[in-house]
């Protein structure tokens, strides 16, 4: 039986790869799941009843990444030595693109960001980055782009329809205006140098200014202060996409759930120190959100942005715009299934088909 490893080290992995692994299972197809534990990575895996092999958790700080890395590699190398996959596959993981090369094992890496140190470390290594056409970084000859964006592996019609039972588990009444407000860690790698946090103060107001035209629930990696305690999501992660479906603006630090909103027909409005690609795309071309970012990074304007948006209760052009944008990119759960199943026959034609995603389109 072939055997395929799949390795999480977000939340939003596990929902990446969920559906893969349910198609892969019903062929008869062993996965493997790797997890570095990180937010509610482990509540998500149990609840989806995915087994996983944990070598590792997040690691805060210079020297504690470098210990890290070392101990993690070693771990990883035990469960690819136990398992013996043909395929790994991860979303800009550089641990498994290294023990995969290492290894002997086929390895694609899923690219939506092109953070230059995460991708310096991977790219040698890996087999074939596959990316959207959302992100514009040009990372050389092993990148295939293709039409569409990483979270439509979960979100796409095909396999998301919003529970309306949320409203109720929210005491939301179907049409109130309420707003997801999400803050994070920036503990990840490639935000080593950069910590730049909203403070607490600012987190406070933040809070305090958007209570003024819609309930608020906050979702957060790191503690809330005290004051905003009350307001924290009170539901399991596994039901914040209905919530982000429902809801009349996503506002905050994730670029992930800015592009989950933008996709459900949310407004967002992402406020962080670097420009994200792909929502500048969201913006720029598809007026799906806001940016206030790089050298627009400016908490006072994102949030005028925000209550400005709140006020205009245009819900329904956002979502028009969403399903055009859905109508333009592939199935990428199938795409994957495919790659995984025809290999290595497939992996040619990615390279050599200039129609080949024709197929996954719907």
């Amino acid at each position: 039986m072939k055997t395929i490893l799949i390795d999480i080290g977000h939340p939003a992995h596990v929902h990446i790869f969920r559906n893969l692994s349910k198609l892969l299972d019903e062929n008869n197809i062993k996965i493997v799941f790797s997890v570095r534990t990180k937010d509610n990575v482990k509540e998500l895996l149990d609840h989806y009843g995915i087994e996983y092999w944990n070598y590792g958790h997040e690691n805060i700080g210079l020297f504690s990444k470098v210990f890290g890395w070392v101990f993690k590699l070693n771990q990883l190398s035990k469960i690819v030595r136990n398992n013996r996959p043909v395929i790994s596959i991860s979303n800009s993981s550089f641990y498994l693109a290294q023990i995969s090369r290492l290894k002997k094992v086929y390895n694609i890496t899923l690219e939506d960001t092109g953070n230059s140190d995460q991708v310096l470390l991977y790219k040698s290594f890996t087999n074939l980055i596959l990316s959207p056409s959302l992100l514009f970084k040009n990372l050389g000859g092993k990148q295939i782009k293709y039409p569409g964006i990483d979270e439509l592996a979960y979100l796409h019609p095909k396999y998301f329809t919003p529970a309306n039972s949320v409203l109720r588990r929210l005491n939301i009444t179907h049409g109130e205006i309420f707003t997801i407000i999400r803050f994070v860690s920036h503990h990840s790698s490639h935000e080593l140098y950069h910590n730049d946090s909203i403070s607490d103060n600012d987190k406070i107001r933040i809070v305090e200014k958007i209570l003024k035209y819609s309930k608020v629930f906050i979702s957060s990696e790191l503690s809330l202060p005290k004051e905003l305690t009350k307001y924290k999501y009170p539901l399991p992660p596994e039901t914040i996409h209905d919530a982000i479906s429902f809801a009349s603006l996503v506002f905050g630090e994730s670029s992930t759930m800015s592009s989950e909103a933008a996709i459900l027909g949310t407004p967002f409005v992402f406020l962080y120190p670097k420009s994200i690609d792909y929502t500048d795309s969201f913006e720029n071309d598809y007026h799906l959100g806001f940016n206030f970012t790089g050298k627009d990074y400016n908490t006072d304007s994102a949030l005028s942005k925000a209550c400005e948006i709140l006020e205009e209760k245009s819900k329904t052009l956002y979502t028009e715009r969403a399903n055009k944008f859905i109508s333009e990119s592939i199935d990428v759960t199938a795409l994957l299934f495919w790659l995984i199943t025809n290999y290595p026959q497939s992996i040619n034609r990615l390279k050599t088909d200039p129609k080949v995603f024709d197929q996954f389109y719907n």
